[in-house]
């Protein structure tokens, strides 16, 4: 799950704001063989490709 500070406390961010920051991480470790997605009780996923 996407977290944003507030008042120095964590807040769960929106569904847009996990979006992008999905889109971001997917888009950024691509070339390294890496993949974001979007987990549906809103926890983001980081996985390996393998065979790159």
């Amino acid at each position: 799950m996407s977290m944003r500070p507030v008042d120095m406390r964590l807040h769960r961010a929106s569904s847009g704001d996990s979006e992008w920051l999905q889109a971001v991480l997917d888009r950024v470790g691509r070339g390294s063989g890496s993949r974001a997605g979007l987990e549906p009780d809103g926890m983001l996923a980081l996985r390996r490709e393998w065979g790159r």
